[in-house]
């Protein structure tokens, strides 16, 4: 996941076996970052588990967390455009990445995918790609939109026809 701020700069996916830094980046926006590129953003996928080390005192004191917490990211639901990538602690506290300390580190302790792995059962999301009956009304709307209709135009069309005996002439209105 990277946040919508960070749509200004390069991104990729995170990878195994990297270390990552929390970064501030010129828009204001926290993200995280692989060694010395400060100009690309890591994406971090939603659910993956993650080991964080170096988390401020600040930070510490305000959610209750030590120095080296294991964390799950996540996606925050706000309105408007507001910053939602966050990450939950293992206290329940889910905290916006814009709420931590930069410099924090990261690395990737499971991919959602290595999930099942971890917790000894099948914990995979299959995501449906269309409902059937919302695919049977689309293909009926669509088939009935196109049925019969001959040589009618399919968009608003700005000519209007002037009659003049029996014979018509498009004029624009």
């Amino acid at each position: 996941m990277c946040d919508y701020s960070l749509e200004l700069y390069r991104s990729r996916p995170a990878v195994e076996e990297e270390q990552y830094t929390l970064h501030l980046f010129p828009s204001g926006t926290m993200g995280f970052v692989s060694g010395r590129d400060c100009e690309t953003a890591v994406c971090m996928p939603a659910d993956a588990r993650l080991t964080l080390a170096g988390i401020g005192e600040t930070v510490q004191r305000s959610f209750g967390v030590g120095p080296v917490e294991e964390v799950v990211m996540t996606r925050l639901d706000v309105t408007g455009h507001a910053h939602r990538d966050a990450v939950r602690f293992a206290n329940g506290k889910e905290v916006l990445l814009q709420s931590l300390n930069a410099g924090i580190t990261a690395e990737i302790a499971a991919f959602p995918s290595d999930l099942t792995e971890i917790r000894g059962t099948a914990t995979r999301r299959t995501p449906e790609l269309v409902d059937e009956p919302v695919l049977a009304v689309t293909l009926l709307g669509g088939g009935l939109r196109f049925w019969d209709l001959g040589p009618k135009p399919l968009h608003h069309d700005r000519t209007c026809t002037l009659m003049r005996g029996s014979s018509s002439t498009p004029v624009l209105c």
